[in-house]
């Protein structure tokens, strides 16, 4: 038997055994290698959803302190020193400090960025009603100062003209009673003439009356 005979009886392997085999462990590694990149794909998203996330409430969290800070400078510039205005500003700042706390608490929320921008625009409307209402307090406190110190200035000006007044009615009080003295002086110089007018006139009758009296003794009568 040759060989050519021989190598036609025996049976050849089967090439076909190994195929499917490499073609599911093909499959396979395409099928792992896809998972991965998707997995990676999707830790990529979600590290970058996070990172955006935490960008976005630190961007927040600085916007919410800055304009807080402002609003607090805002107010403390009203200050003065009045009491009844100052006293507001301390209430306006606990105000501030409760929506403050409000907005902080909403930065952690899912949809923070809507509500807390929302809760920024409000404080800054409550700022400007707060910074309104203290002008107002501010000017109605100088008109009444203003009003203060004018009802002083008058009241000042009628004390002077009342002093003039008691000055002035001093010396017509004793600008009358100086009168009055002299007037009593006078009057007793006129009783005093008076009774020495009449008394001359008593002596002169007497005189007239004494020398009638020696006319007629000595026999001229």
């Amino acid at each position: 038997m040759t060989n050519d005979s021989m190598k036609s009886n025996n049976p050849q392997p089967a090439k076909s055994n190994t195929t499917p085999f490499l073609i599911g462990a093909g499959v396979l590694l395409l099928l792992i290698i896809g998972y991965l990149t998707y997995s990676n794909f999707s830790k990529s998203s979600e590290i970058d959803d996070k990172t955006a996330q935490l960008k976005e409430t630190e961007a927040l969290r600085m916007e919410l302190e800055t304009q807080y800070n402002q609003s607090i400078a805002d107010l403390e510039d009203m200050r003065t020193n009045n009491e009844e205005l100052n006293k507001l500003i301390e209430e306006q700042k606990v105000q501030l400090e409760e929506e403050r706390a409000k907005i902080a608490g909403l930065i952690s929320s899912k949809d923070k960025a809507k509500s807390v921008r929302k809760e920024l625009e409000k404080m800054k409307v409550m700022v400007q009603e707060y910074v309104a209402q203290l002008e107002q307090l501010q000017a109605e406190n100088a008109a009444l100062t203003e009003t203060n110190q004018q009802l002083g200035a008058e009241k000042s000006e009628l004390s002077n003209q009342l002093q003039s007044q008691v000055v002035e009615n001093t010396q017509l009080n004793e600008a009358k009673t100086m009168l009055t003295s002299e007037k009593e002086a006078l009057s007793a110089k006129n009783a005093n003439l008076s009774a020495t007018v009449n008394m001359a006139s008593v002596v002169k009758a007497n005189a007239i009356e004494v020398t009638g009296y020696k006319t007629k003794d000595g026999g001229k009568m």
